[in-house]
C-alpha cells in the first residue's frame, strides 16, 4: 500500500454528531443540497445539546419550537472553508443553484403505519451582498434529526466536502452508523460492518425509481463500487468494502454488506519537532506502512483469527485497533510471513 493511501489525521476536523435516523433515511438530492444540509445540520445541532433537552418529549418537537429554532445562517465562505473547498467561480453558482431548490428537497419518514414526505426546508435565502446564506429546517424533520441522545454517527465535514457523488457521501453516514458495533457481534477489534441492507432497500434509501432497475450489474458498478472507490480515496480514518450476498450461492443478487476497517493515522511531522521527534516519528509511520501492507496479504485473517481465539482462550484483554493489528503483525513475523 502506498503511504499516500494511509489517511493523515487531521488537526482541525469539525464533526456533525447526525442522528443515525437521518443517516439512514429515505431521500435524493444534488450533491451539494446534501452539503447544504450537512452544514445546517452542523450548524443547528450543538445550540440543542442532548444535555439541554435530555429530558424532552421529542414527539412533540415540532410543536414545542418556533420555526426560526431551526434557522441556519453562515457565509458562502465559512461554508467552503467548513467543507475544505475552494471558494470559486464554480462553486458559488453550484451553491446558488442548491440554494434555489432547496426547499423543493424532501425527506421520506417511513414507520410501521405510515409514509410521510417533508420537506428538508421551510425557507431557503441567500444574501448575495454579504454572500449569507440563512436555511431554515422543518420541525418535524429536526425531531428525528435531533434525537442523538441513544445513537448517532459522527460526520467529519472537510471529508463530505471532498466528496463528489451524492452516493459517496450517503454511504460514508451508512457506515459511521454502524460504527457502535465495532469489534463487537463477532467482528473483529477496529473493524465493523453493516446489516445486509437488500439492494431493493439500497434503491428506496436512495429514491432510485427505475434507474438501473432491470440491469442489476449497472447499479453494481455505478450505484456501489465507483461511490465507495471516491469514498476510500479521500483520506478516511476507515476503508470501506462491498461484500456481495447471493441468493442460495447463485449468480442472483440478494443484498449488500458493507465491511469497515479502521485505518491507523500517520503521525504529522511539523517545522517544530526536534530531530529526535521527527525521527521517532517516521519510524513510527514506517511501522505503521508495514502494517498496511501485512493487513493485504491473505494470511492476515487467519493469523488475526488466531490471535483473538487464543486470547478468548486464555481470558485476555483483546486490544482495539491498532493495538490489535500491532499483536497480528508480531504474529506474523514469528510465523515468518513478514519480517
Amino acid at each position: 500500500m502506498r503511504k499516500s493511501e494511509i489517511v493523515k489525521a487531521s488537526e482541525n476536523a469539525r464533526f456533525l454528531n447526525e442522528s443515525n435516523e437521518v443517516s439512514r433515511a429515505f431521500y435524493t438530492c444534488p450533491v451539494m443540497t446534501k452539503k447544504l444540509i450537512v452544514m445546517g445540520l452542523y450548524k443547528i445541532v450543538p445550540v440543542f445539546n442532548p444535555e439541554n433537552y435530555r429530558k424532552t418529549d421529542l414527539s412533540n418537537l415540532g410543536d414545542k419550537f418556533k420555526w426560526t429554532d431551526f434557522s441556519a445562517t453562515f457565509t458562502i465562505q465559512e461554508f467552503c472553508n467548513v467543507m475544505g473547498i475552494e471558494n470559486g467561480g464554480f462553486q458559488r453558482e453550484s451553491i446558488e443553484e442548491a440554494i434555489s431548490t432547496a426547499t423543493k428537497q424532501t425527506v421520506l419518514i417511513k414507520t410501521l403505519t405510515d409514509t410521510t414526505y417533508l420537506p428538508w426546508f421551510s425557507r431557503a435565502n441567500y444574501n448575495r451582498p454579504t454572500g449569507t446564506i440563512e436555511l431554515v429546517f422543518n420541525p418535524f424533520v429536526m425531531r428525528a434529526a435531533l434525537d442523538i441522545r441513544r445513537k448517532y454517527s459522527n460526520i467529519e465535514l472537510d471529508k463530505v466536502g471532498k466528496l463528489r457523488s451524492f452516493y459517496a457521501i450517503r454511504y460514508y453516514e451508512i457506515c459511521r452508523s454502524f460504527y457502535n458495533t465495532k469489534g463487537k457481534f463477532g467482528n473483529l477489534p477496529g473493524e465493523w460492518h453493516s446489516f445486509e441492507l437488500p439492494l431493493d432497500e439500497i434503491r428506496e434509501m436512495f429514491q432510485l425509481g427505475d434507474l438501473y432497475k432491470d440491469r442489476t450489474n449497472n447499479f453494481i458498478v455505478r450505484i456501489v463500487k465507483k461511490p465507495l472507490e471516491e469514498l476510500n480515496s479521500v483520506g478516511l480514518d476507515f476503508t470501506v468494502e462491498a461484500e456481495i450476498i447471493r441468493k442460495g450461492g447463485g449468480r442472483k443478487i440478494r443484498g449488500i454488506i458493507f465491511k469497515c476497517r479502521e485505518i491507523a493515522p500517520l503521525k504529522q511531522i511539523k517545522a517544530e519537532d526536534t530531530s529526535e521527534a521527527r525521527k521517532a516519528k517516521r519510524e513510527t509511520n514506517r511501522d505503521k506502512i508495514r502494517m498496511e501492507k501485512a493487513r493485504s496479504l491473505p494470511e492476515w485473517a487467519q493469523v488475526a483469527a488466531d490471535v483473538r481465539a487464543a486470547a478468548e482462550d486464555t481470558d485476555t484483554f483483546i486490544p482495539d485497533g491498532l493495538m490489535f493489528d500491532v499483536a497480528v503483525f508480531t504474529e506474523m513475523q514469528r510465523r515468518g510471513i513478514v519480517r
